[in-house]
């Protein structure tokens, strides 16, 4: 014989089960948002891809390295610096690969460290500063 649940107990059955599910729901709610606040800056905050673009392009013109011949040692699509120049992101291990063949860092290129040849010299913060856009600025005009 199947006996009636009473009313009270279905209600606070049917109240659990909500209540449940809010806090599934509040939780994939946190998640989400600290999925899009990673994603925000590893993708914002990392680094500008147009200025590693052009610091490759530097690099590769002051060791006198053809970028279309770079990029066939690496195995690279010719695109790449289009690509960059338009915001899109780059693999880690592509860009690990293209500052090996340039001998410098992976953060050198991407603009968050200064030449090394600089770093050594005694200056301040902005005289090294100031060389290492001369430097640049001097690495861009050759032809």
């Amino acid at each position: 014989m199947v006996s009636a649940v009473p009313f009270h107990l279905t209600f606070v059955l049917y109240k659990c089960i909500i209540i449940h599910q809010l806090q599934r729901f509040k939780l994939f709610e946190h998640q989400l948002m600290d999925f899009v606040r990673i994603h925000k800056m590893t993708t914002e905050n990392l680094y500008d891809s147009i200025a590693l673009a052009e610091n490759i392009k530097i690099q590769a013109k002051a060791r006198n390295i053809q970028l279309k011949d770079m990029y066939a040692e690496l195995g690279m699509s010719k695109g790449v610096l289009s690509n960059l120049r338009t915001g899109r992101m780059i693999a880690a291990d592509s860009l690990a690969r293209i500052a090996d063949y340039l001998d410098c860092s992976m953060d050198f290129l991407m603009g968050r460290t200064v030449d090394p040849a600089v770093q050594r010299m005694e200056l301040t913060d902005e005289e090294r500063q100031k060389v290492t856009d001369f430097l640049q600025f001097i690495l861009s005009q050759r032809k």
